[in-house]
């Protein structure tokens, strides 16, 4: 199984494993993952819950995996047999679809399953694409969030039946990506540096997790023992 869709799975029964963005100097964990978006070879921050490497036009046989430990994906328009074979190689542990065009074989890869979703889809056709898929994305990045967005958040993590990501914009803040949180999206993809990364992950821990309308459990974060005085 895809370690992705392992964390994925295991962050919808609300367990404690690290799943997130997690800064070296605290052992708290927030009840998202965080997925930042690299260039070729580059090394995914500690801590990250996967990365996504960005596809720079080059045949598939010419990418450079991430360094570091994190699960890594690629973004792709289509996926034939010969370049899921060609990824696999790689040690590519998921792809992330972009048109429901591709191949049928693209689902049976041995690879995570991610798919973007068009919330414009009508409910069947939503429900039928967590039949196929490990996990839908949603494309955030070109707007300001917007009441819009939070209703078709709420409205696809209700019917995927399978987690839901969100590809957003670098510039949301944290009190934008925890409404996000609630409103069911259980995984962030996004160019984001570093040190907001780290604002979000503060952000998603501060906030409470009681009132999401997700049928997806939230983990508490785990808080370090304090020592008697």
């Amino acid at each position: 199984m895809s370690q992705l869709t392992e964390k994925l799975k295991r962050l919808s029964k609300g367990t404690a494993s690290p799943l997130g963005f997690q800064p070296h100097t605290t052992p708290q964990e927030p009840p998202v993952l965080l997925i930042p978006t690299l260039g070729p070879g580059k090394a995914a921050p500690e801590g990250a819950g996967a990365a996504l490497v960005e596809n720079t036009g080059k045949p598939l046989e010419q990418l450079t995996p991430p360094t570091g430990d994190a699960p890594w994906g690629v973004f792709i328009d289509e996926l034939n047999p010969q370049e899921a074979s060609q990824l696999k190689e790689l040690g590519c542990d998921f792809v992330l679809l972009a048109s429901l065009e591709s191949p049928a074989v693209a689902l049976d890869t041995g690879m995570g399953k991610l798919l973007m979703v068009n919330p414009d889809l009508p409910d069947s056709h939503i429900r039928a694409l967590g039949n196929v898929s490990d996990a839908a994305a949603l494309d955030l990045q070109s707007s300001p969030l917007s009441i819009r967005y939070l209703m078709d958040c709420h409205r696809l993590s209700a019917l995927l039946g399978k987690p839901l990501l969100a590809w957003v914009s670098s510039e949301l803040s944290g009190e934008e990506v925890g409404r996000l949180a609630e409103a069911g999206v259980r995984g962030f993809i996004s160019r984001a540096s570093k040190s907001r990364l780290q604002q979000w992950h503060k952000a998603l821990l501060s906030r409470p997790s009681a009132g999401t309308s997700s049928p997806v459990v939230l983990p508490a974060p785990s808080l370090p023992n304090e020592e008697p005085e």
